[in-house]
């Protein structure tokens, strides 16, 4: 008799010790999780940056070559100014 309470005991404490072993496990999950999800957030963040800046290199090259002499001023702030709506339109529904 002595010998199954002894066994029931060593049981007791090893599912004890299973038992914090999963808490724990499960708490480095949640932080891991945690940290992908920042992760992915940023990278996120950084890739609608380079968005911009590409969009923003288009933009200058475009008026530079749009420059030359005789080009209506006009002409080209109007094309301008449709290629920042689009990038706009673009950056929304990336937002969205």
């Amino acid at each position: 008799m002595e010998q199954l309470q002894e066994r029931l005991e060593r049981i007791g404490r090893q599912i004890e010790g299973l038992l914090a072993e999963r808490g724990r496990l499960q708490r480095e999950l949640e932080q891991a999780r945690q940290r992908i999800w920042e992760l992915e957030a940023q990278a996120e963040q950084q890739q609608e940056e380079r968005n911009r800046q590409e969009e923003s290199i288009k933009l200058l090259k475009l008026a530079k070559v749009l420059q030359p002499e005789g080009v209506d001023r006009k002409d080209i702030k109007l094309k301008i100014n449709e290629l920042v709506r689009e990038i706009d339109r673009c950056i929304d529904m990336l937002n969205a």
